[in-house]
């Protein structure tokens, strides 16, 4: 009973997209757009490539806090003159085991990774996937060195403008594959992510401050290896 409790209050908050500030989000579907520019090459775009899945049927499972966890599958790869879009589909676990009496669309996602100019884009569609505040965000950019620095405005759910100091702080190799860690802090309060980026794999652990009730603490997930990946049949 405690546990589907949790359950409840964990989905319900997210449900009502509570921000840093309290408010309460609606739906928004403005872009991110980034301050800083630049000719970027194509070898850029290909440098990028190499962080996302080569072909479709990739699935990853995510697990995190409070029991949280979903999956995506990759559906698609469509390329368009110099822009390639990653479609995904997904959902999140029901943690209370159907006792939320939220429908299957409360659940669902909508997933995808845009590469152009450059940069990796993440536009996503959601009811309480417990990711970022943004539903455009430019996830990481070329080049793919340790110090990087942009800055970048994404709007949040309400329609606020996040103005996000955005960098890659490590770079290393894992078992023959580059691991980014890029973070993201907004320049006018506490709000911060961080993201883990795989060479071949994607994002393999997200993080993020969040402050339901004035108590702010750090929420995320990170990759179930074991059960991602291709379908081995």
């Amino acid at each position: 009973m405690k546990q589907i409790l949790l359950a409840a209050i964990i989905i319900g908050l997210l449900l009502s997209g509570c921000t840093i500030d309290g408010k309460i989000n609606i739906n928004l579907n403005n872009p991110g757009t980034a301050t800083e520019s630049g000719n970027i090459s194509q070898n850029a775009n290909e440098a990028l490539f190499k962080l996302l899945p080569e072909k479709e049927g990739y699935t990853w499972i995510y697990n995190g806090f409070a029991e949280y966890g979903h999956q995506m599958t990759l559906e698609e790869i469509v390329t368009d003159n110099e822009k390639t879009t990653y479609i995904i589909k997904g959902k999140v676990f029901d943690m209370s085991d159907g006792e939320s009496g939220m429908g299957e669309e409360h659940f669902s996602i909508d997933l995808k990774y845009i590469i152009q100019n450059g940069s990796i884009i993440q536009v996503k569609k959601e009811n309480i996937m417990m990711d970022s505040e943004m539903d455009r965000l430019e996830l990481i950019r070329a080049p793919l060195v340790e110090g990087n620095k942009w800055t970048q405005v994404a709007a949040d759910k309400k329609g606020n403008e996040r103005h996000l100091n955005s960098e890659i702080t490590k770079v290393e190799e894992l078992d023959g594959k580059k691991v980014y860690t890029v973070e993201y802090r907004d320049r006018d309060s506490d709000y911060y992510e961080i993201r883990t980026i795989e060479e071949g794999t994607g994002v393999v652990s997200f993080a993020r401050l969040w402050n339901p009730d004035g108590e702010a603490f750090e929420i995320g997930y990170s990759l179930y290896r074991e059960m991602s990946g291709y379908n081995k049949d």
